[in-house]
């Protein structure tokens, strides 16, 4: 299966603490200006239908983590314009010293989800969340470590297993305002990377 060439890939990597080789910086910098979206800590420029958003302002801070990053109580966020699969979006975010987003609080899952809003996305955006290396015990974990999920944000039902296909990646859905939803990984959606300010990646993929 497709997901065994990504397992070996990125398996080897330390994980709780989240620790990787430093990205290239050069590559980095190219892939991010792509996605260069400046937000003010001080302003809090965003549109009117968003004033419900609520989270701890002495959290959200502009700046300091690279072109096109967002940072958020001491970690950095980058979401996507372009689509991917899961295991190609896991990829992407190590080469840019990350690793897809893991949700350890509800603020930060209520930020990301706002988040995606205000980038417009639509269809979904995958996160970390995944049951690959456990798919018959449907254990849902962070990466391809045994990092569990606190399941706090599924929508209503979720997640649905399935018999047959890859549903074994979670992901934002739109339609469901960004709760949490159980998608094919070989379906090709936004993603969010995250990582920590101010540190070489520490990865979990």
């Amino acid at each position: 299966m497709i997901w065994q060439h990504y397992k070996k890939k990125f398996i080897s990597q330390k994980s709780p603490n989240r620790t990787c080789p430093k990205m290239n910086i050069v590559i980095a910098v190219a892939l991010a200006l792509g996605v260069l979206v400046a937000v003010s800590e001080a302003s809090y420029d965003f549109a009117p239908k968003y004033r419900s958003f609520k989270y701890d302002a002495a959290k959200f801070v502009s700046g300091g983590c690279g072109p096109g990053w967002h940072q958020y109580n001491n970690r950095c966020y980058w979401f996507s314009r372009q689509k991917l699969n899961w295991y190609t979006a896991s990829m992407k975010c190590v080469a840019m010293g990350g690793y897809l987003v893991s949700i350890d609080q509800s603020h930060e899952n209520t930020y990301v989800r706002h988040m995606l809003s205000v980038y417009g996305v639509r269809g979904g955006s995958w996160l970390g969340l995944n049951d690959i290396l456990r798919p018959n015990k449907h254990r849902w974990c962070w990466g391809f470590v045994a990092k569990p999920c606190h399941k706090f944000d599924w929508y209503s039902n979720e997640p649905v297993y399935h018999e047959h296909g890859d549903y074994n990646c979670g992901m934002f859905k739109r339609s469901y305002k960004f709760h949490w939803h159980v998608d094919s990984c070989g379906q090709k959606n936004h993603y969010v990377c995250e990582k920590p300010l101010g540190k070489p990646c520490v990865c979990v993929y």
